[in-house]
């Protein structure tokens, strides 16, 4: 198995993902051009705009 295929990595991938879409959600970024950029659903963007974490 490598790394690519654990829960661990693809978890941690996808919190990194979802970081980084608030990030430029908040410099003014399109949420359908960050779901394509950073393969993600337009939903969890849309969900992510609508209920930004807490600081």
């Amino acid at each position: 198995m490598n790394i690519e295929e654990t829960r661990i990595y693809r978890d941690l991938e996808r919190q990194t993902k979802l970081k980084a879409a608030g990030r430029l959600l908040n410099m003014g970024y399109c949420i359908s051009d960050l779901a394509k950029a950073l393969d993600l659903s337009v939903e969890e963007v849309t969900t992510l705009a609508s209920n930004p974490p807490q600081a």
